[in-house]
């Protein structure tokens, strides 16, 4: 009986040295993972060194920012022997150079719930040199904007933001962001761009009906880039793009822009003032030049709507006169207009009516500088016995009379003045029905509507 017991003590524990082998051999020893994965949760610092059990390997490091609100997280990684895929928001720490070694530091923001991970792939021959480490820190600066034009994120028209630009190769089709602005009125905007690691960021400034043609650019690298100027009511979009690297070979730039402005100021008038209260000048001018100054300001005087310029008008040619000085893009300013330019010219009386007009088509008084009519000459008159005949008349010195100009011819009778004839050429005219060994007075008028006073000359005959 006891020689039974122990053949049956002997039995079990062979069974159950049988079972033991068996369970070793069916559970299966887990593998090693090569793979790392952080959930940012807020401010911290990971790192990862690669050692000699990569080697052959693949390692995917998966980073997740768990937090509500933007995190900075700067990544610097050194590698030997060693490639590195990334997606593109990480392409600079990208190497698939895997025959040397490379090191690459840079940040990126990662928005709230944002996954971003990296691929290292080690050779065979691997042996030590490859870490990476990941410091995240609080951000107030988000990737924001919009990723196409008609995405474009409303921004208002008075303030400042700051946002996060990726090169992706320095291609801006990809990495631009878009900022709508809206104007309810009229405005005058000024817009100021930094680029605060000073790689060149550039922004262009549409019309939101326009998506190709831009009203203005700014670059932003080494210093601040500025644009003021006058934008009507309606939409704008303003695409900013990570355009050049400088000296920082960041794949990341930051950009601040700064927004201000106030309500466009609208001239509702201008005001044109001559320095003579009697502008005028008369034949003179031919031995002495006569000028004017004239001054322009716009109403009110700080109004948007810029002077734009001087407008001349009247029947005294443009080549008697000179006008100096130029009024556009001021609220006020002072021009001259110059009679007598060139001696030998014949004098034209008549008149230049002056106005200026702004950018916005608001004009001005009229200022009129009167040359005035000279007075009727005759000359090579033959007297009969009972008329005189007037063989050439002519205003000044080069001007005969016409429709427009006609010269009055009148007669003394008496204590009267009788209109006799109007002379509107300068063919030859006559006054009949005379008599004979009597003293005749007479008197021509030049009158001209816009003149101050009557030209008039007088002379006697006997016939």
């Amino acid at each position: 009986m006891k020689k039974t017991n122990r053949q049956t003590t002997k039995l079990l524990s062979l069974v159950m040295a049988i079972l033991a082998v068996l369970c070793i051999i069916s559970v299966p020893v887990k593998a090693q993972d090569y793979n790392h994965s952080f959930i940012i949760t807020g401010p911290d610092t990971y790192r990862i060194a690669f050692g000699e059990d990569y080697r052959g390997k693949e390692s995917v490091t998966t980073i997740r920012n768990q937090t509500t609100i933007p995190m900075r997280l700067d990544i610097q990684r050194s590698v030997a022997r060693t490639k590195v895929v990334t997606p593109p928001k990480l392409k600079q720490f990208e190497w698939i150079e895997n025959s040397v070694t490379n090191t690459s530091s840079g940040f990126v923001i990662l928005e709230p719930g944002e996954t971003i991970s990296m691929t290292f792939i080690f050779r065979s021959d691997y042996s030590s040199g490859s870490s990476c480490m990941l410091t995240a820190t609080r951000s107030n600066i988000s990737d924001i904007g919009g990723k196409a034009f008609v995405q474009a994120q409303p921004i208002p028209v008075e303030g400042s933001i700051s946002g996060a630009l990726m090169d992706y190769g320095l291609n801006p089709d990809e990495n631009a962001r878009y900022f709508s602005l809206s104007l309810a009125t009229k405005r005058y905007v000024n817009l100021e761009l930094i680029s605060n690691n000073k790689n060149q960021v550039t922004a262009w400034v549409y019309s939101k009906d326009n998506s190709t043609s831009h009203m203005a650019k700014l670059e932003s690298d080494a210093s601040a880039d500025h644009f003021s100027g006058i934008l009507d009511a309606g939409d704008y979009v303003l695409k900013l793009a990570y355009t050049r690297r400088q000296s920082t070979p960041a794949r990341t730039e930051v950009f601040t822009l700064n927004i201000s402005g106030r309500e466009y100021i609208q001239a509702t008038g201008v005001t044109l003032t001559c320095s003579s209260s009697n502008p005028s000048f008369d034949s003179r001018i031919k031995k002495k030049a006569k000028t004017f100054t004239i001054t322009a300001t716009t109403v009110p005087a700080n109004s948007d709507d810029k002077l734009s310029c001087i407008l001349a008008d009247g029947n005294i040619p443009g080549s008697d006169y000179l006008i100096s000085g130029n009024v556009e893009g001021q609220n006020q300013a002072t021009f001259t207009i110059t009679y007598g330019i060139a001696s030998w010219a014949h004098y034209t009386y008549g008149y230049t009516r002056l106005s200026v007009k702004t950018e916005a088509g608001v004009l001005s008084n009229n200022v009129d500088i009167i040359g005035k009519a000279a007075a009727p000459v005759v000359s090579d008159v033959t007297s009969y016995y009972n008329k005189i005949l007037f063989n050439k008349c002519q205003i000044g010195d080069s001007i005969y009379p016409s429709a427009s100009q006609p010269v009055k011819v009148y007669m003394k009778s008496g204590k009267k003045w009788v209109l006799k004839t109007t002379v509107k050429n300068g063919r030859p005219f006559q006054i009949k029905k005379l008599k004979p060994n009597t003293k005749y007075q007479f008197k021509l008028n030049k009158i001209a509507a816009r003149w101050p006073a009557k030209a008039m000359a007088q002379f006697f005959f006997i016939l």
